[in-house]
């Protein structure tokens, strides 16, 4: 969930429809070209990143920790000095004991071209995409806030997981609203079944149904990607932590990031682009003051 775009998910639905039964509803039907365009008006694009840096209210005072962090990556460029931010940074929010490797990938094969980073919830994983991280002119300060953002992601679903009376099966629901709501907004093939349903009168059942087999598919994938995390000690559902798990969960399943409006006001995008404009601030204060 970078600078230019998120990609949660859609890909994810088109490279598994094979194994989900899609044929709740025929396209190619006799009244299909009857069949009412699904509105693309909203592209799923969101954008953040701009420069909201000049608005921040973040004490300018750098932590300890992060002055070493700093230290220790100050004079590293490329892929030498995202791979030690990323260890750097869970050892500052300290998870790098339970946090996976950062992930590096190609642009445009699992995202859209203008994607720089992006958590993927369905393993856990960071991903950097080095063709815009590396390659596009981004300063090392801005690289550090997109590596901050997706770990806040990471640290939000890791406290989904490790709270207590929030079953799995809640939590794979959660995600396959998400990723229902995503793809329909920019699947044609979804766009054609759901209105096919719709105008068949079975729209709802089209949705539980699709519903359900993403959350079948997403528990598997989470249970997988989890499986140490979910054996450790759990915070109560009315601790402090348990409440924020039940927010940022309720946050996901209502994902919109249709554009910069709504994406912005989304609760788990507002914490994590707060983290990664207090980040930024950290981090060039460094560099003004080492100067």
């Amino acid at each position: 969930m970078a600078i230019s775009s998120i990609n949660f998910g859609n890909n994810r639905f088109i490279k598994n429809s094979a194994k989900t039964n899609l044929n709740l509803v025929n396209p190619n039907s006799s009244n299909s070209e009857s069949i009412p365009q699904y509105n693309t008006k909203n592209e799923p694009i969101a954008f953040y990143g701009k420069d909201l840096v000049n608005n921040n209210k973040n004490s300018e005072v750098i932590p300890q920790e992060l002055k070493v962090l700093f230290d220790n990556i100050k004079d590293k460029n490329g892929k030498d000095f995202a791979n030690a931010a990323y260890k750097g940074l869970l050892k500052y929010y300290k998870i790098d004991n339970i946090a996976p490797e950062l992930e590096w990938n190609t642009t445009a094969k699992t995202a859209p071209a203008n994607t720089v980073s992006d958590y993927a919830w369905y393993k856990n994983k960071v991903i950097l995409y080095e063709n815009l991280f590396l390659n596009s002119g981004k300063t090392k300060e801005e690289q550090f806030g997109f590596i901050a953002h997706e770990i806040t992601h990471m640290r939000q679903l890791i406290n989904v997981m490790r709270t207590a009376d929030l079953p799995l099966t809640k939590v794979a629901t959660a995600f396959a609203i998400f990723d229902f709501s995503s793809n329909l907004r920019s699947n044609p093939i979804m766009q054609k079944q759901y209105m096919q349903a719709k105008l068949n009168g079975k729209e709802k059942e089209y949705t539980v149904f699709i519903i359900k087999q993403l959350a079948q598919k997403n528990y598997k994938e989470l249970g997988e990607a989890f499986k140490d995390i979910l054996q450790l000690p759990k915070h109560p559902l009315n601790s402090p932590n348990g409440q924020k798990a039940l927010r940022d969960l309720d946050s996901w399943s209502k994902y919109n990031s249709s554009n910069w409006e709504t994406y912005s006001n989304i609760l788990v995008e507002k914490e994590a682009m707060d983290e990664e404009n207090k980040m930024r601030t950290m981090f060039r204060l460094y560099q003004n003051t080492a100067q």
